[in-house]
């Protein structure tokens, strides 16, 4: 693990796909509106040290 703090670059940012969990337990606890909570995808970062290489993803 890298000790820089001040070295780091965002690579990537992504969001998740549809998830059928996700939707089946919004719908149960919802209804038909929770079923768009399938459809929220965890985002997603990339990061990685300039000075030696060191990535990490972060879900949020």
């Amino acid at each position: 693990m890298c000790g820089s703090r001040s070295g780091w670059k965002r690579i990537e940012v992504s969001r998740g796909s549809f998830s059928v969990t996700r939707a089946l337990v919004g719908h149960t606890l919802l209804g038909a509106p929770g079923l768009v909570a399938g459809v929220g995808g965890r985002r997603r970062e990339s990061w990685a040290c300039r000075e030696c290489g060191f990535g990490h993803t972060y879900g949020m």
